[in-house]
């Protein structure tokens, strides 16, 4: 199966948003901060 460039825009979206909280979890040992993060990123990348 062919993916066609919208396909790979949203892939690559939802890599920088994991990316990221994956970064914030490193980061941070506050259990509050990760959990919203978690949150937040999980409904951009799965709405």
């Amino acid at each position: 199966m062919e993916l066609c460039e919208n396909d790979l825009l949203i892939e690559l979206k939802r890599y920088k948003l994991l990316l990221h909280s994956a970064e914030k979890f490193h980061s941070s040992m506050d259990k509050e901060t990760i959990l919203m993060e978690i949150i937040e990123t999980l409904k951009e990348v799965y709405p």
